[in-house]
């Protein structure tokens, strides 16, 4: 989860426009390049520069004298995902960078016994990159980071 961008939502809608099967699809499905470069996230960037403006349109825009404070926003909506979703505390751990959270959603998640792995520290060791450039998703460094630190919690929680 990435707290500054998975928890600004409340809620998530199924939408026909991540459907697989819309025309457009089935249009772009005929160009190899086209589906390469979709698959490889070229096109995420822009996706999503569209949804988020989209998104900041569709906002009430707040009063300038009053500070909004984002931290108490996605708290409420974690909270809310996690009673419209049924998230199972005993079955899923977060997977967290903890330098991207807010102090109050930390404490949250400790006096609420939630499970996470914070990634952050190992992923300051190295200097090298773990994103890819184009989408942000981790590279082949930043899925072995990972890795190693989900065994690492399994063989703390004794979960072999």
């Amino acid at each position: 989860m990435r707290y500054t961008d998975d928890l600004t939502v409340g809620e998530y809608k199924v939408s026909s426009r991540l459907s697989l099967n819309t025309p457009l699809n089935r249009l772009l499905k005929k160009s190899k390049l086209i589906v390469y470069a979709k698959d490889i996230g070229l096109f995420d960037p822009v996706k999503n520069k569209i949804t988020s403006t989209i998104n900041f349109v569709k906002r009430v825009k707040p009063n300038p004298k009053v500070e909004v404070n984002n931290d108490s926003i996605y708290l409420a909506n974690f909270k809310k995902l996690v009673k419209t979703y049924n998230y199972n505390k005993e079955k899923n751990v977060l997977l967290l960078d903890y330098s991207l959270c807010s102090k109050d959603f930390l404490e949250y998640l400790r006096s609420n016994d939630f499970k996470s792995i914070n990634f952050n520290s190992d992923f300051k060791k190295d200097s090298r990159p773990k994103t890819l450039i184009y989408d942000q998703h981790w590279n082949n460094l930043g899925r072995e980071i990972i890795a190693n630190e989900i065994v690492e919690y399994l063989k703390k929680e004794n979960l072999k």
